[in-house]
Parts: structure tokens; C-alpha cells; sequence
């Protein structure tokens, strides 16, 4: 079999600079100074995702769960997420669904699943979805209700409401019970600024003013 690599940089350069300034909080303009490249440089992280739920709770059907009035586990200015997986619902052997709501121009930060495959429901609302996959291949779509979107195992993307004044809600499917998520905004916080500069082709003062996250940031507010 081959290896199929995608680099940080590479997913950076098919995201537009408003996308990734809503996510780290700058200017658009502060990401126009990056190096566009469609060369990968290969890069590891970890995930820093953790279920707030750590106890079975019972439920009045072994076989149904209310995911939409669960507590959310991600809660921010750009939405929410409600987590369906072994810990809650014991049921789920192998699998996990997740309710995602973005409020107007949200965004769920371009990220990457490496044990599992994605699929999704648009329940309500529109949105921009952009899939990065190997060989510097660049996706970026549309979709409403009742419209479906296959992700495999790996491949970077996110979600952008594309509505200024109504939310968007995704059941989010997954086949892996604890679907391991890394975000962009953390990936960036594990690299030096060096590292980062000799990527973008930048100075590393430059990037004095980028957020180092230590957590991904999961749900961000559109510009």
C-alpha cells in the first residue's frame, strides 16, 4: 500500500485568509503574508479532545438517546457539540454521532480524524464545506438539508455557515466509538515559530502575534 501524506501547509493554503483569521481571532490580512504552497511538509500532534462525560448515565431506552437535549460538550461563540459515543450511550459499540450547530457565520476549525471515517447530515441550514486530500486535491462545496457528505479517515476539512442569520445543525456519524479529532488551531500551537516561518516563509517575529493554542478551539465565530 502507499502512504497517503497530508501536510499542515498544504491544508493552510486551501483555506482563505478570512477562514483562518475567524480561527486564530487576527485579520485576514495577517495570513495574506503567508507562503502558499501545495508542497506538504509531514508533521505530527496529538489530541487534545477530551469527553467531558466519564460515567454511563441511564436512559429510558438502551436503544434511543437524546443528543440534542444532552449537555453540550463544546460550547462557543461560533456553536455547539453534543457527543454520542460509548461513554453516554452504551450502546454505540464502534460507532459515535455527534450533533454539531453553528450559529451564523460559524465555523468548525479545519481538522482531521485519523481513526475514523466521517459522515454527515445536514439537518438544517447551509454550509461551505472545503476537503483537502492527497495529492494537493482541494474540494469545496455547498450543502442543505436532507444532503449527505462522506469524509474518509484523515482527510482535512471544515464547515462554515454560510448564513449571517440563522444556525445550521449537522449529525456528524463516525465508525470508531472514540473518533480521535485534530484541529488545526492546536497543530499550529505545537511548532515552534521557527518551524512555522521556515513552512510559510515567513520571519519567525512575525509570527509573534499567532495564537499558540494548547487545546483546538473545535467551534469558532465567522468575521
Amino acid at each position: 500500500m502507499n502512504p497517503e501524506d497530508i501536510g499542515i501547509s498544504g491544508s493552510s493554503s486551501s483555506m482563505t485568509d478570512s477562514v483562518l483569521g475567524a480561527t486564530f481571532g487576527l485579520g485576514s490580512e495577517y495570513f495574506g503574508n503567508f507562503k502558499k504552497t501545495s508542497e506538504d511538509v509531514l508533521i505530527t500532534s496529538r489530541s487534545n479532545i477530551n469527553d467531558s462525560v466519564s460515567t454511563y448515565q441511564k436512559i429510558p431506552n438502551y436503544h434511543k438517546f437524546n443528543l440534542k437535549g444532552f449537555q453540550p460538550t463544546v460550547q462557543s461563540r461560533g456553536g455547539t457539540v453534543s457527543l454520542g459515543n460509548a461513554n453516554n450511550f452504551g450502546i454505540l459499540s464502534g460507532l459515535a454521532c455527534y450533533l454539531l450547530t453553528l450559529k451564523p457565520k460559524g465555523i468548525r476549525e479545519r481538522h482531521w480524524y485519523p481513526n475514523a471515517a466521517e459522515l454527515d447530515y445536514v439537518i438544517s441550514g447551509r454550509g461551505r464545506m472545503t476537503i483537502f486530500s492527497p495529492g494537493d486535491n482541494v474540494d469545496t462545496f455547498e450543502v442543505g438539508p436532507g444532503e449527505i457528505v462522506f469524509i474518509p479517515s484523515a482527510y482535512f476539512h471544515y464547515i462554515e455557515n454560510v448564513n449571517a442569520s440563522e444556525d445550521m445543525q449537522f449529525a456528524v456519524f463516525f465508525n470508531h466509538e472514540r473518533p480521535e479529532d485534530i484541529g488545526i488551531s492546536g497543530a499550529f500551537g505545537a511548532y515552534s515559530n521557527e518551524v512555522l516561518g521556515s513552512i510559510f516563509g515567513l520571519q519567525p517575529k512575525i509570527l509573534d502575534a499567532l495564537p499558540k493554542y494548547q487545546e483546538d478551539l473545535f467551534v469558532v465565530a465567522g468575521a
